[in-house]
């Protein structure tokens, strides 16, 4: 029924989204089976271009423990499956291809190569066309406006946790992550107060992060435990800005609290994992 027309499918593969990084090898054999199909069927009446990616990296291991993970987590893989005979329609598209692996790309240049190749130019000028289009070197996260927890440009150092220096940021960081957390535990509707969660008080704090996003901005990530609950962790993700200005972006999920401090204005982020 859509010989001749141009199909747009989204198709989420959920079966892989866990923690230990064992289920993703189920998915092998179906996965090459399905798009060995899929193409099969497709090639004799129509050209295919699709994005093959995941929304975060690997997670093996201590992931979230250690410095390498925090990189990994944030370098998601994606591979483009294309017909011959579309890619030969662009004359460069190969060396295109080829030279923006090198690159930071974004969810924007998906949106300009998937609207070009179906006819319109979006007047984008901060991403590119993945076929037509290379990518600049000088590309960072703050051009593209990624948020600069998850960007992987950004390198994190492990600080001591017995830097007295530290403990002002700490305790704030503590006390706004016990109010969120209990206050929506108490006051969901489908779990009476008390019934299913406890109050939590985090006196632990296992591990802090820090990295330098530019000469006025910098990101702390602290882990806090609990003696309540010997397995739990809660991560903080902390954007500290020297003087106050506007935030460009949002996180529906997650909690965003205002509160100065002797650095200025202080923005967090709290998120369990």
């Amino acid at each position: 029924m859509y010989k001749g027309a141009n199909m747009w499918i989204y198709l989420h593969l959920n079966a892989a989204h866990e923690r230990t990084g064992q289920h993703a090898g189920t998915l092998d054999s179906i996965l090459v089976k399905f798009l060995t199909n899929y193409f099969a069927i497709t090639s004799k009446v129509a050209d295919t271009f699709m994005f093959l990616h995941a929304d975060h990296g690997m997670r093996y291991g201590d992931w979230y423990n250690k410095i390498e993970s925090y990189q990994e987590t944030k370098l998601p893989s994606m591979f483009i499956l294309a017909s011959k005979s579309l890619l030969d329609e662009y004359p460069f598209s190969y060396n295109s291809l080829h030279e923006n692996t090198k690159r930071l790309i974004s969810k924007p240049d998906l949106r300009k190569t998937i609207y070009n190749i179906g006819g319109t130019e979006l007047n984008m000028t901060y991403a590119v066309n993945l076929v037509g289009d290379i990518a600049s070197y000088d590309r960072d996260c703050n051009k593209l406006n990624i948020n600069p927890i998850f960007c992987a440009c950004t390198t994190s150092s492990q600080l001591n946790l017995n830097d007295t220096r530290l403990s002002t940021l700490i305790n704030i960081v503590r006390r706004q992550v016990e109010e969120k957390m209990n206050h929506d535990s108490f006051n969901n509707q489908d779990f009476p107060l008390g019934k299913y969660c406890d109050q939590v008080i985090f006196d632990k704090v296992t591990k802090i992060y820090h990295m330098e996003i530019d000469h006025e901005q910098e990101v702390y990530q602290v882990e806090f435990g609990t003696s309540q609950f010997e397995t739990v962790r809660v991560q903080a993700n902390v954007i500290v800005f020297k003087k106050a200005f506007n935030i460009k972006y949002e996180i529906a999920r997650f909690k965003t609290f205002y509160f100065h401090t002797d650095k200025g204005l202080l923005i967090g982020r709290v998120s369990a994992n």
